[in-house]
Formats: C-alpha cells, sequence, structure tokens
C-alpha cells in the first residue's frame, strides 16, 4: 500500500496449527489439578512475580478468577484477576 492511495490494509492471516501445539485458556476449579502445578509454577519464578500465598490461588479458583494456560499436557502459564465488587 502507498502514503494516500486510500486502500485499505488487509490484516495479517493466523497460519498457527490448530491442535497439540495450540495454547488453549482454560478456567481453574477448586480442586482440579492444575491448581497445584500452578503454585509450582509460580513458586519456581516469585523472584520474579513476588510472592502469593498458596490459598491465594485457592481462593481464585473457589471464585473463578484463575485460568491457565496449557499448550497439550504442559502449564504454559496463568492468570490470577480479581473482579470488582
Amino acid at each position: 500500500m502507498t502514503e494516500g492511495s486510500g486502500a485499505a490494509q488487509e490484516p495479517a492471516q493466523d497460519n498457527s496449527p490448530v491442535g497439540e501445539s495450540s495454547v488453549r485458556t482454560v478456567a481453574v476449579e477448586a480442586g482440579d489439578a492444575l491448581v497445584g502445578r500452578i503454585i509450582a509454577l509460580a513458586d519456581e519464578y516469585s523472584s520474579t512475580l513476588g510472592f502469593l500465598p498458596h490459598s491465594a490461588f485457592e481462593a481464585a479458583a473457589r471464585s473463578g478468577t484463575l485460568l491457565a494456560a496449557v499448550q497439550g499436557t504442559d502449564l504454559v502459564g496463568y492468570a490470577l484477576f480479581a473482579l470488582p465488587r
């Protein structure tokens, strides 16, 4: 596209494969084995992320505010968040 041509630029296509190599986001529920795996990951990176007590992860799972990013069977990340009351 040249500047001032007025033509719209087409968005780039996502050609990432779907399947085992895709990262999925899943809601983590209380009692789910992912809670323990997330705690272990958080403990491993606590010097970077800061410390959260294990009970904070369990409470987030109970309240539906803990998400896990999984790739195949691997845990690759998590998001713990709060919602306004």
